[in-house]
């Protein structure tokens, strides 16, 4: 529940209470009852805004990519790690099956594949593992390897707004820039692809 929602029945609360101590029908269990909820909405509140249990970065562009060790989606004993992204430059995807503007951006991702040849880690985001299999199988997998981030823990750490997202990552696993939201073809050309040949002009020691 947003704050302003939960001020606002905060506020109707407060109103109810007011005007029924003024009525002539003053009841004490109607006092009680609203006390009661008050205190268990100001509870559910305080829960949700409560300091998640991971780090949370607000803008992680020009920061290191975080430590790496996730399973990968088709085959467990293969781990995505900073080890496996070391030396390149390269696009890190945030992706689930159940989302939509995932799949409208899925033929921008093939064709950066295919016609561009930069490679693209994918990161499944608090997904079924046998939807997202099913679902490249399906649409064609443009992604190099695919980590899996079942609690968003590595979202969380990166301080994603949700998916897609997409994140530029240079040679010495820094990122460089953060792209929220459906990757479109004018986006990728007129955008993210020059920066992309600007990183990989860049020597690496």
């Amino acid at each position: 529940m947003r704050d302003d929602s939960g001020h606002q029945v905060v506020m109707s609360l407060g109103f109810r209470y007011h005007y029924s101590m003024n009525s002539k029908n003053k009841s004490p269990v109607f006092f009680f009852l609203s006390l009661a909820a008050l205190i268990i909405l100001l509870a559910a509140l305080l829960q949700n805004t409560r300091t998640p249990d991971y780090p949370v970065s607000i803008s992680v562009a020009g920061k290191p990519l975080p430590a790496l060790n996730l399973p990968t989606l088709f085959d467990t004993n293969t781990r995505l790690t900073n080890q496996t992204l070391q030396g390149q430059v390269f696009l890190l995807n945030f992706w689930a099956s159940w989302c939509s503007a995932c799949r409208a951006e899925h033929e921008t991702l093939l064709m950066i594949k295919n016609d561009y040849h930069v490679p693209i880690y994918g990161v499944n985001y608090k997904d079924e593992p046998n939807n997202a299999k099913l679902w490249l199988q399906k649409s064609g997998d443009p992604f190099t390897l695919t980590g899996t981030d079942p609690n968003g823990k590595l979202g969380g750490a990166l301080g994603i707004y949700g998916t897609p997202e997409t994140f530029i990552v240079d040679k010495r696993g820094v990122i460089r820039y953060q792209y929220i939201g459906t990757l479109t073809h004018d986006d990728w050309q007129n955008v993210l692809w020059p920066l992309i040949a600007q990183y990989q002009a860049e020597s690496f020691i």
